[in-house]
């Protein structure tokens, strides 16, 4: 974690792998990005199928799974009116899905995400997470925070086993009971 993420955009788009078929689960990206006052959002360079006008919203064929951990916002989808989004705010985006958001102007946000999907995914987040009520007030938890620095940190490095490291989860897995700093 030798990286300052909170003044640098990292932003890891992961090819298509066969994770998906073997493990029912995968995962697609992983970033922080940094909006500040009066930045245009979102900031440019995300590939097609990821990039959206705040104005018009999107469909994503995945979970979004978004963590604020500075500023605020707003969010809203075809079944969640307009909310406001602040700081230590984690929503999800539900697949096949109409969404929208974006952080305040005067103020911008910190966020970090990763998006995937699998049946694995599909039952314990339908467990947590409803489509009318998307959005959970976790406030600023580090534990989380590194976890996303691990995952960051991996995509990045694209070791030879950083998709499982990203996708299965270690406390349910014999092979994985390492932290992903020590694969």
């Amino acid at each position: 974690m030798n990286v300052d993420y909170n003044k640098h955009n990292i932003v890891k788009y992961l090819a298509n792998n066969k994770d998906k078929d073997i493990w029912k689960m995968s995962v697609s990206s992983i970033g922080f990005q940094s909006t500040k006052f009066l930045d245009s959002y979102p900031p440019k360079g995300h590939p097609f199928g990821y990039t959206f006008n705040p104005e018009r919203g999107r469909i994503l064929d995945e979970f979004s799974l978004i963590y604020i951990t500075k500023g605020r916002g707003t969010f809203q989808s075809v079944n969640c009116s307009e909310k406001k989004i602040t700081k230590g705010d984690v929503f999800l985006l539900f697949p096949r899905e109409w969404h929208t958001y974006r952080p305040a102007k005067d103020i911008g946000w910190n966020e970090y995400f990763v998006t995937f999907q699998g049946e694995y995914f599909n039952k314990l987040l339908n467990k947590i997470f409803q489509p009318n009520d998307p959005i959970i007030h976790i406030g600023i938890n580090e534990q989380i925070v590194k976890h996303f620095l691990e995952m960051l940190d991996c995509a990045k490095a694209q070791s030879s086993i950083f998709l499982k490291c990203l996708t299965v989860p270690r406390h349910s897995h014999p092979d994985f009971k390492l932290s992903w700093r020590e694969l």
